[in-house]
C-alpha cells in the first residue's frame, strides 16, 4: 500500500452451471463436502490457480486457499503441488497458501507441522478472515503464518465504527509485534482505505481497486 503498487493476486475458484452462469466458490465447496470430493476439488483448484497464473504470465506472488480438512493426505498433496509449481515455473517463494477459516481446525499441532513443510520449500502462509468464523489469536499464536488478512466484516465502516477500529489496531500491534504482515480484505471505499493505512496495514484488497476478473489487471 505504502508503493501503491500490486504486490500480490489471490485465486479464486468459481464453477459454471449448465446454463453458462458462475457459481460461487461456497457453494461449489459446500457442494464437494456433502459428497466427500473436497480433497479432490482443493486439489483441482490449486492446480488450475497455478495454471492459470502461468498462462497470464503473472509474476508477482499468488494466495491459494487452502482447506485445513484436506491435510490428511498430505504426502499426496504436496506430491501434486510440488509438481505443479516445477512444471510451470514457478518460485516458492512468490506461492502464499491461504488457510481457510471456514471450519474448525482441530488438530492444530498437526496442521502447523504440515505447514512448516512447506516453509522448509520456500512458501508462505497466510491466516484468513481474522475476526470471524473459527479465526481465533490461540491459532495465530499456533501458526505464526506470514500474513493475517483481516475479515471484510471488520474492515466494512471501519471508519466510522470505534469498535471495529479497536479489533484491528489490536490485531495489527499483536501482529507488528511478531513480524507479521497484515492486509485488510474487502476494502471498498477511500474512508476504509484511509483508516487501515493510517492504522497498520501493509497490504490491501478489494472491490476499491478492483472486482474479481478472469484476466488480472496489470496495474492500479
Amino acid at each position: 500500500i505504502r508503493k501503491n503498487e500490486i504486490f500480490a493476486y489471490e485465486c479464486l475458484s468459481r464453477g459454471i452451471r449448465q446454463d453458462g452462469s458462475l457459481m460461487g466458490s461456497s457453494l461449489i465447496f459446500k457442494t464437494a463436502t456433502k459428497n466427500d470430493l473436497l480433497f479432490y476439488l482443493d486439489r483441482e483448484a490449486r492446480e488450475a490457480a497455478l495454471k492459470n497464473a502461468f498462462t497470464n504470465k503473472i509474476k508477482k506472488k499468488i494466495f491459494l486457499n487452502f482447506v485445513p480438512s484436506t491435510i490428511y493426505k498430505p504426502e499426496i498433496s504436496l506430491k501434486d503441488t510440488m509438481k505443479w509449481v516445477e512444471k510451470f515455473g514457478h518460485k516458492p517463494e512468490n506461492i502464499v497458501f491461504e488457510v481457510i477459516e471456514t471450519e474448525n481446525i482441530v488438530d492444530k499441532r498437526y496442521l502447523k507441522k504440515f505447514l512448516e513443510t512447506y516453509r522448509d520449500l520456500g512458501f508462505q502462509i497466510a491466516l484468513d478472515d481474522i475476526g470471524s468464523g473459527y479465526s481465533s489469536l490461540t491459532i495465530m499464536a499456533e501458526l505464526k503464518p506470514d500474513f493475517i488478512k483481516i475479515d471484510m466484516e471488520i474492515i466494512r465502516d471501519i471508519d466510522k465504527n470505534r469498535f471495529k477500529q479497536s479489533i484491528f489496531k489490536g490485531l495489527s500491534y499483536i501482529a507488528k509485534q511478531h513480524g507479521i504482515n497484515v492486509l485488510a480484505e474487502g476494502v471498498e471505499t477511500k474512508e476504509e482505505l484511509e483508516f487501515c493505512t493510517s492504522e497498520g496495514a501493509d497490504f490491501v484488497q478489494g472491490f476499491y481497486y478492483s472486482k474479481p476478473t478472469l484476466i488480472p489487471i496489470e496495474k492500479i
